[in-house]
């Protein structure tokens, strides 16, 4: 004997809402119009990925590595021997109480320190340096020695 009381099963009630027949969900009624919306999103991203990527990238350039003076001149002494950019040791003698040096670096982009600077000159000796800086922070330094002299100096 069944004891079938005529109720309907809570999963046949389901079954029966869905609509089975309807023609299927939206994806597939509209899969031809997604797949190429997804193509159009993939080649946009690839665009911006492999034309644009390349804008974004920073561009390198070599440093200037000029780290030399183009001139060394002293007032208030006589420096020896005549300035050669790349000879590092000098020695100004001078009677002054201040000797200035005049500095021209050969890069634009160098950064000098020591120059356009009064030095007293109090002892018998003094080592003055300049320091030449390049872009690249690749330094030259010039010492320049200073003797105090007995004879007057033009």
């Amino acid at each position: 004997m069944d004891y079938y009381s005529g109720a309907p099963e809570p999963m046949d009630e389901y079954n029966e809402n869905m609509n089975y027949n309807s023609g299927g969900s939206f994806f597939k009624k509209n899969s031809f119009i997604l797949l190429i919306i997804l193509a159009i999103v993939i080649a946009g991203l690839l665009v911006v990925f492999f034309v644009v990527g390349d804008f974004a990238k920073p561009e390198y350039k070599e440093l200037d590595d000029d780290s030399y003076l183009s001139e060394l001149n002293v007032s208030g002494g006589v420096m020896s021997p005549d300035f050669v950019k790349d000879k590092f040791e000098y020695t100004v003698v001078s009677n002054s109480e201040y000797v200035t040096f005049e500095c021209k670096k050969s890069s634009k982009k160098a950064k000098v320190q020591g120059c356009d600077e009064a030095i007293q000159v109090t002892d018998k000796e003094i080592v003055h340096s300049i320091r030449v800086e390049a872009e690249d922070t690749n330094v030259s330094k010039y010492y320049i020695t200073i003797k105090k002299g007995e004879e007057e100096v033009f």
